[in-house]
Formats: structure tokens, C-alpha cells, sequence
């Protein structure tokens, strides 16, 4: 399968999330709202619509004005997986540059009693598991982005490293100090008999393909 970009959020909440997002539906007196499109117990499948009205005026050609009206939808595709009590794991497909209006709603539909956060990682970690997993037979990391790493006595610096091989034993032979960063790793396997990849930041920023997220999820919970 091709690599998704993908936003992870941490939702803290105290109500149903079905319940939440049924209450707060997109309509046609309801600009923003909720789609519930799959409920089972521990995961709910959703859409995020909002509408978004424009009106421009036009100088035409014969010297007067004409008003245009435009109208714009977002959609937003999401999962919300359950993690424990009160506590659940967004899963944003194909994200949208702002997700400011989404991020609002889905407070609102929660009476504002939750919290949300984006997924931040930790890189070291996520390769550790990749690496030990018994089903990959072949594990190439292209590319590591690394900061805080030392070049003088004084000085640090923001590095890439890219390999056919190992990107990050490279880095380590070279630079093998507990200030240095992972900011970014590149990932590509064969796991049964498919090709993964991943490629995920410290920060959130993640493009993967669905055999890697089981790793990704692990080390957040």
C-alpha cells in the first residue's frame, strides 16, 4: 500500500464519542459539524465537514459590478481509537493544512471538559521496536535529521544523514552523544512480504504506511 500522510491527536474526554459527535451534526442550518460513518466499541469512524461561504464582487467588463458567491467545503477524515478510560487516539488522514475549525467543534461537541494534543514521538524509541520486530527481513533507514549536534567546542549543529544502508548507526559512529536530537528518521521495510514505510518526526509529522502505525501507537501509550 502507498504511504498516508497522516495527523495523531490525544483526546482526554469524559463522554461517548459517539455521543459527542452524533449531538453536533453537519447540516444545512449547521455550517460545521459531524458524520458518524462506522461506531463499534472501542473505535468510531467519522467525517468532519464545514462550510465555508464567500461573496466577491467583480468589476465586469460594462462598468458595473456583479457579486459572486462561493461556496467551499473542508472534509476531514478521522478515526477515534480508545485507549483507556477517558483517553482515545485521533487518527487524521490527508490533514488539512489548519485544523484550527476542527479542533474547535470537536471541543465543543465535548462540552470543553477534554483536552486534545498533537502526538509528538520519541524517534529512538520507535526505531528500537522496528528493528527488533521478528517479521522484518529486510530494514533500511534512509534518512535521519538530527539537531543539537556538537562541531566545536562551542558550537552545534542542525545535520541530515542519508544512507542505503543505516542512516542512524552512521550518525552514531560519528556522533555519539546524549545531547544529540532525533528530529526526523525515513524507514523502509520488508514485513511480511510487503514493503513498509515510514516517515515521522519528534514533532508529529507522519507519512507511513498502515503496517508501521501498530509502532507509532506503541510508544505514545
Amino acid at each position: 500500500m502507498k504511504p498516508i500522510k497522516q495527523l495523531w491527536l490525544i483526546l482526554t474526554h469524559g463522554k461517548r464519542v459517539a455521543d459527542a459527535l452524533q449531538k453536533h451534526t453537519f447540516s444545512v442550518d449547521n455550517p460545521s459539524g459531524f458524520e458518524l460513518i462506522e461506531v463499534s466499541p472501542d473505535r468510531v469512524h467519522a467525517k468532519f465537514f464545514e462550510r465555508l461561504e464567500i461573496f466577491e464582487e467583480v468589476d465586469t467588463p460594462f462598468g458595473d459590478v456583479q457579486e459572486i458567491h462561493i461556496v467551499r467545503y473542508v472534509v476531514i477524515d478521522f478515526t477515534v481509537i480508545k485507549v483507556g478510560d477517558g483517553l482515545s487516539l485521533i487518527k487524521i488522514l490527508r490533514p488539512p493544512v489548519s485544523i484550527k475549525s476542527f479542533s474547535k467543534k470537536l471541543m465543543e461537541a465535548f462540552a470543553y471538559e477534554g483536552a486534545l494534543k498533537k502526538a509528538s514521538f520519541n524517534l529512538a524509541e520507535v526505531y528500537s521496536l522496528i528493528q527488533g520486530e521478528p517479521a522484518i527481513d529486510r530494514l533500511v533507514v534512509t534518512k535521519v535529521t538530527a539537531s543539537q549536534v556538537p562541531v566545536g567546542d562551542r558550537a552545534t549543529a542542525r545535520i541530515e544523514v542519508a544512507s542505503i544502508t543505516n542512516a542512524l548507526l552512521e550518525l552514531q559512529k560519528e556522533y555519539n552523544f546524549p545531547a544529540v536530537k532525533l528530529e526526523k528518521i525515513m524507514i523502509s521495510a520488508r514485513m511480511n512480504f510487503e514493503l513498509e514505510i515510514l516517515d515521522v518526526s519528534a514533532a508529529g509529522s507522519i507519512y507511513c504506511t498502515p503496517g508501521m502505525e501498530f509502532y507509532l501507537e506503541k510508544t505514545l501509550f
